[in-house]
């Protein structure tokens, strides 16, 4: 579904009670905002994604693109972002992809606003269709469009504990396990403490400043 239809008549059927269960939504890797600002211009951006996820909540480090590399997605209208990004698994960037892609596909479930997509529409050329207006609601009505299930499939490695380890179906079964690990919890306290440090620092520097 999606949230509204231009600007006449708004979709929603939340109740009015709250607080209140939202359908495909898990906290905020799954809110609409934090989606859409590792998004580009036009597509996902499962690459910060997963890096967001690595250094955040796992406490990994990533180094910076070699210079030599060019860190460009090869375009192509029949092919899934999932299925373009197969020339950084087979490639010398996999030794660092590996640890950033498995994390961010697994929202593949959400488009680049944010929308829970759980499939791609593909026209009768088998060029993947990215527009969601007024045209594509009526060509899905009619059955114009071929779909697929996304593949939001990944894996989370790293953290050293059996139960968080291991691969997830898509981003929901990933937030569910993350949540219970004790290296996520360590890892966000270690940044709640950097943060409010630096807050002081800054502070103080501002008053002395002044």
């Amino acid at each position: 579904g999606f949230p509204h239809e231009g600007k006449a008549g708004q979709l929603w059927s939340w109740p009015v009670e709250q607080p209140f269960a939202i359908q495909h939504r898990m906290g905020i890797l799954t809110h609409p905002a934090w989606l859409w600002s590792y998004s580009t211009n036009f597509d996902n951006d499962p690459i910060h994604r997963g890096k967001w996820i690595r250094e955040k909540l796992l406490a990994g480090v990533l180094p910076d693109v070699p210079p030599d590399v060019d860190a460009q997605v090869p375009e192509d209208p029949h092919r899934t972002l999932r299925e373009r990004l197969d020339v950084v698994r087979h490639s010398k960037c996999r030794r660092c992809h590996r640890k950033m892609n498995p994390l961010g596909e697994t929202f593949e479930i959400f488009d680049d606003f944010g929308r829970y997509r759980p499939v791609e529409y593909f026209d009768q050329d088998g060029a993947l269709v990215t527009r969601r207006d007024k045209e594509f609601v009526q060509k899905v009505k009619n059955g114009e469009l071929k779909k697929r299930s996304v593949d939001a499939s990944g894996e989370i490695r790293g953290t050293g504990e059996s139960d968080v380890d291991g691969k997830v179906k898509d981003a929901l079964e990933m937030i569910n396990r993350l949540a219970k690990s004790e290296r996520v919890r360590q890892s966000l306290v270690r940044h709640a403490f950097r943060f409010r440090s630096e807050e002081r620092r800054v502070g103080k520097e501002c008053r002395i400043g002044c």
